[in-house]
Order: C-alpha cells, then sequence, then structure tokens
C-alpha cells in the first residue's frame, strides 16, 4: 500500500512535469486526488512519519536560504509587510465562516489559523526567481516575512482566545462580522418556558437528551456543527444550529425563561462565554458546565457556574467508588464519599492540603463477598416472612429486632446483606419483588 501511494505521487509528478508544469504542481495535484478518495485516511497513516521527517527538512532548507542581514537592514518594512499579510488574511478568510453564521470570534480564529504564509508560496517563489520575474532583494525580503509568519502563528492560535477578549471588551466581534442569524431559531423563544438548553450535542448532549426525553422534560439543543444538526433532526430531535456563546442566539433558544443550562462542550473559552453570557441574560438559571481540567472550576464557579463538573477527577472517582466496593464498603458509604468530594468542589483529590476522608465503620477485606444495604417496602413479599436460604442478614438499627424474620416498619425495613456477588442480585430481587426465597409467615 506504501509503494502504490509513492507511486502514485512520482509519477504524477513526473506527468505534469512531462506536461510541461512543475513536479510541485504535480506533487499537489497528486495529494489531492488520494486525499479526496477512500483510501485517504490510511495513506495519511501511514506517510505520517515521513511527513515528519519531510518537513523538518523543508524548514532546514528554507532556514539556510534566508539572509539574516536582509531583514535586519530592512526590519521596519519587514515587519510591516508582517501585519499588512496576516491581518489581510486574517480578515479576508474570516468573511466565509461569518457569511455561513458562525460568530465574528470564530470567524477571527478561523481567519488567524490560516493567516500565515503558505509553504507552497516557496516553490512558487523560486520559479519566479528562475523565470527572472523577482529580483534577489524582494525574493530574500520575501523568504524573511514568510518565515516571520510561520514563527508568529503558533503563539497567535494559542493567545488568540484571550486577545479576542480583550478586544472584544472594546470593538463588539460580532458588530464587526454579525454573520446570519438562523430562521429556525425565531420562533422557539415563545414556545418553551421552563425547559432544559444543552450546549453541544456530542456523547454527553446526547445522553443527556436521551434521559430528558425519558421523563418528558422539554429541552432544545444548541450545536454549531451543521452536520450533527441535520443528523439530530433526522432522529427527532429539537436541534438548532447556532453558535451559543451569541447572546441572541441564547435568547432566541429563551435562556431567559429556562430551568437548566447544560454546557456539554470542551472548548474551555466557549465554556467560560456561555457562562458569563447566560448568567448576564438570566440570574436565576441553574447552569452545569463541562470541563476537561479542575483548575478551570474557579473561575467558571466565578462567572456564575452553579456545577462544574471535571473530567479528569469524575473518572478518579469512579475508580476509587470500584475499588471501595471491592473490598465490600456499602453502597451507601461509597455515594456519601462520592458526594463529600463534589461537594468540597474535589478537593479531597487535589494534591496539597485534602480533607480526610474517612469511612463511617471498619469493614475488612471479604474475597469473592458482597455488602449491600437493601431497602424494602411496606408492601414487599419478603415482608413478616422467614428467610429461608442461608446469608448474612443483619436488621438496620431502625429495625433491631430478630433478623431471620424479616420485619416491617412505617417506611418499610431496611437489611444488611453479606453474600456472595452473584446470588446478591437475585436475592434483592426476591426479597423486593418475590417471596421464592423465604418461606410463608410463620404460624401464630
Amino acid at each position: 500500500f506504501l509503494i502504490a501511494v509513492i507511486l502514485i505521487g512520482t509519477l504524477t509528478a513526473l506527468g505534469t512535469a512531462a506536461a510541461g508544469a512543475s513536479l510541485a504542481l504535480g506533487a499537489f495535484l497528486a495529494g489531492l486526488i488520494i486525499s479526496e478518495s477512500d483510501y485517504g485516511p490510511q495513506a495519511l497513516a501511514e506517510l505520517m512519519p515521513f511527513r515528519d521527517i519531510f518537513i523538518s527538512l523543508f524548514f532546514v532548507a528554507v532556514g539556510m536560504l534566508v539572509q539574516l542581514d536582509v531583514i535586519r537592514d530592512h526590519i521596519v518594512l519587514t515587519l510591516i509587510a508582517v501585519a499588512v499579510i496576516m491581518g489581510g488574511k486574517t480578515l479576508s478568510a474570516a468573511v466565509g465562516p461569518a457569511l455561513l453564521g458562525y460568530s465574528g470570534r470564530v470567524a477571527l480564529l478561523a481567519g488567524v489559523a490560516v493567516s500565515q504564509i503558505g509553504e507552497f508560496s516557496f516553490v512558487l517563489a523560486k520559479e519566479g526567481r528562475v523565470a527572472g520575474l523577482l529580483p534577489n532583494l524582494l525574493y530574500q525580503q520575501f523568504l524573511g516575512v514568510a518565515v516571520m509568519t510561520m514563527l508568529v502563528t503558533p503563539f497567535l492560535l494559542q493567545g488568540g482566545p484571550a486577545i479576542l477578549d480583550a478586544l472584544e471588551k472594546v470593538v463588539p466581534l460580532d458588530r464587526l462580522l454579525p454573520g446570519f442569524r438562523p430562521r429556525d431559531l425565531s420562533p422557539v423563544h415563545e414556545q418553551v418556558k421552563d425547559h432544559v438548553v444543552i450546549a453541544g450535542y456530542g456523547l454527553n448532549g446526547r445522553n443527556l437528551a436521551a434521559a430528558l426525553r425519558s421523563i418528558s422534560a422539554p429541552y432544545l439543543i444548541v450545536e454549531l456543527n451543521a452536520q450533527t444538526v441535520r443528523m439530530a433532526r433526522t432522529e427527532g430531535e429539537p436541534a438548532f444550529y447556532g453558535d451559543a456563546t451569541r447572546d441572541e442566539i441564547l435568547r432566541a433558544l429563551g435562556i431567559d425563561r429556562a430551568r437548566l443550562f447544560v454546557i456539554a462542550i470542551s472548548d474551555p473559552a466557549a465554556t467560560r462565554r456561555m457562562v458569563r453570557v447566560a448568567r448576564e441574560i438570566n440570574p436565576k438559571v441553574y447552569i452545569i458546565a463541562r470541563t476537561r481540567y479542575v483548575i478551570e472550576i474557579p473561575e467558571l464557579t466565578h462567572l456564575g457556574a452553579n456545577v462544574v463538573i471535571p473530567e479528569e477527577f469524575e473518572t478518579s472517582i469512579e475508580i476509587f467508588s470500584r475499588v471501595l466496593a471491592h473490598y465490600n464498603v456499602p453502597r451507601d458509604e461509597i455515594e456519601r464519599l462520592v458526594g463529600e468530594i463534589r461537594a468540597w468542589h474535589y478537593q479531597a483529590l487535589r494534591p496539597g492540603t485534602r480533607p480526610r476522608l474517612t469511612l463511617r465503620g471498619t469493614l475488612g477485606a471479604m474475597p469473592q463477598m458482597h455488602i449491600e444495604r437493601i431497602i424494602l417496602g411496606a408492601n414487599a413479599p419478603a415482608v413478616d416472612r422467614t428467610i429461608d436460604r442461608p446469608a448474612d442478614v443483619g436488621a438496620s438499627p431502625r429495625n433491631s429486632r430478630n433478623p431471620n424474620s424479616i420485619p416491617t416498619g412505617q417506611e418499610g425495613p431496611c437489611l444488611v446483606v453479606r453474600s456472595s456477588s452473584r446470588s446478591l442480585y437475585s436475592r434483592r430481587l426476591s426479597w423486593q419483588h418475590a417471596p421464592q426465597l423465604c418461606t410463608a409467615p410463620p404460624s401464630k
């Protein structure tokens, strides 16, 4: 497969050269052909190591061509050219996303991502120099400007959200690049109230929508991926296309009448903006935000989020819950510890000063055994019957009578059962729903 891909690229390049075009153009066309085919992803995976090597060689070769003294002698002109080129490309590239309805913030970030001079420009500049269209001094100035744009772009991408936040305080980006308002959102505000607004329709958003649908709770979904919105609508979901960081989008979704606002996206900057905008519109809405890292919790809470759920610590909680269950800690005790950790904003799992977690009581390790508290309703089949099969059963403190006869109370009896994990599930179902594990009530 790898040899076939290399042959296709080589033969295409040689074919264009034989036709009078350049080898670089042929290689470019070969890349387009392969990437658009069904074998594109596999070809990319096979060629990835070679790509990294050739990119390194490319930048080393370009660096060797640059004459630093030319940049030094024309530093002002070089900096002006860098600013004009990157600014012009950013604005021109941002027009397309803005026309498609994206917010000014998203459009500008997309423009910054392509604001540098592309690698193919070096090939064109070299051909222009060979043809005598580009003097040597101008060629060297071009190389200096191109290299500087490539050096600046990664820093702009990293600091872009913060720069746009500061810029938006002076110039509203949505007025600069307003985009189009989605027409299908206009009547939503008047149709629903006391509902849940879900921002993002990934795995978390889908699971939440399914849960809300199961209890017939009203909800609306807002998603920035048009293809995802179309797919959700084919499934019958109330999904709408829009950027939830924009004030008018949230208002169109009825955020001022919503009961909850759940942010299920992974973009930290967008999450912060959603929390801030939603809180400004509706001070009473209950906001639940998802974040990847616990370091985001204080800022999101300060912006107005009621609950912030970090992915990394939720994974830790699930792991230690399974470990405690393996050591026969009762389920309600595990749930109590988990509740304390979340109430402390995960302080118990952070490095440094940690609140001490304590179990109520001491339980030794009992291999292959499982402990669970079983609460029986007042009308459960097992009430007032005698346990027939062997098991270690103890009544709870509120029902301290003989556990061999399952008593009833006003709230229903609570039993502490120790048994094998294989049989405990069937015992719980039988005691709660069927009388197979119990004998008839003792004769009076």
